[in-house]
């Protein structure tokens, strides 16, 4: 369970949703994939404050919530393997090498992530992502 201080998150991401490992397709295609994904995540995190940026820099554990967005005929992922697998490239692009620094590693002891999925009407976010980082 995550524990907050606050009750909204420190920062709010969006990002395309990777596809599933299971998703036949060729190495240079899923790696061209995840690097836009990155590219994304790292533009949006460039783009915030400065302020805020000097407080997610902190070396502490952060709690981070992912959540896929799906509609139509889409179907929900399993949360335990395709999920997590997923939102890799996303969380890849919080950490401290090669990363924005956000977290410092996406190990058990220095981020808490939280996978959840939802179905949406909304066209506008159907197979995106929405990761929120708490202090």
């Amino acid at each position: 369970m995550r524990k907050r201080s606050e009750d909204q998150p420190v920062m709010r991401l969006w990002c395309d949703c990777a596809p599933s490992q299971n998703a036949r397709l060729h190495h240079m295609a899923r790696y061209c994939m995840n690097k836009a994904i990155k590219e994304a995540v790292g533009w949006q995190i460039a783009a915030a404050p400065d302020q805020l940026k000097q407080n997610l820099k902190a070396p502490v554990k952060r709690h981070i919530k992912v959540t896929r967005f799906c509609g139509g005929k889409a179907k929900i992922m399993d949360s335990h393997d395709n999920l997590p697998s997923c939102a890799k490239p996303a969380i890849d692009a919080l950490k401290l090498n090669g990363g924005s620094g956000v977290i410092v590693d996406d190990s058990p002891e220095w981020c808490c992530v939280e996978y959840h999925q939802e179905k949406s009407s909304d066209k506008d976010v159907q197979g995106k992502l929405k990761i929120e980082v708490w202090r």
